[in-house]
C-alpha cells in the first residue's frame, strides 16, 4: 500500500457533516468515511473545536456540543494539532497579509503539520500561498 494522503480539514468540513448541511452534508459524510476506511490521513487543529462546539453551546445544547467533540477526538485517522510556537509563527504571516486570526492558524497548522493540501469551502483560503488548497466539492 502506498503513502496516504494526508489532508488538513477546516472546520467548515465538520460543521458541514454535523449540520448535514444541504449542499455539502454528503460531501462531508463521503470525504469522513474515506478518512475512517483509511483512505486519508486527516489533520486538523484544535481550534475546530472550538469553532464546531460554539454553535450547540450559544443555543443552550451542551450536551450535543460535548458529543460533536468526542467524535472528533475519537475519529479514526484524524489528528487534532495543537498550537505551538511555530504555528504561531507561521500563522502571524497569514495574518500579516489580511487572513483573519482563526483562518491563519488553521492554514499554519495545515503548514507546519505537513499536511499535502488544505480542504475548505472557503474560496480565499484555496488561494493562499504556501499551501494546496482544494475545495471539498472536488473530492470525489
Amino acid at each position: 500500500m502506498g503513502l496516504r494522503q494526508c489532508l488538513y480539514l477546516d472546520a467548515n468540513c465538520f460543521i458541514y457533516l454535523f449540520e448535514n448541511h444541504p449542499v455539502f452534508g454528503h460531501l462531508a459524510r463521503s470525504l469522513f468515511s474515506a478518512i475512517e476506511r483509511g483512505e486519508y490521513k486527516a489533520l486538523s487543529s484544535s481550534l475546530t473545536l472550538l469553532e464546531v462546539m460554539a454553535g450547540p453551546i450559544k443555543c443552550g445544547m451542551g450536551g450535543l456540543a460535548n458529543e460533536y467533540a468526542e467524535l472528533i477526538t475519537t475519529f479514526p485517522n484524524l489528528t487534532l494539532c495543537d498550537m505551538n510556537q511555530h504555528v504561531a509563527c507561521r500563522a502571524a504571516s497569514f495574518r500579516a497579509s489580511g487572513v483573519k486570526s482563526p483562518d491563519a492558524i488553521h492554514l499554519a497548522t495545515a503548514v507546519v503539520y505537513k499536511a499535502d493540501c488544505f480542504v475548505t469551502e472557503d474560496s480565499r483560503l484555496r488561494k493562499i500561498e504556501g499551501i494546496r488548497g482544494v475545495a471539498l466539492s472536488s473530492l470525489r
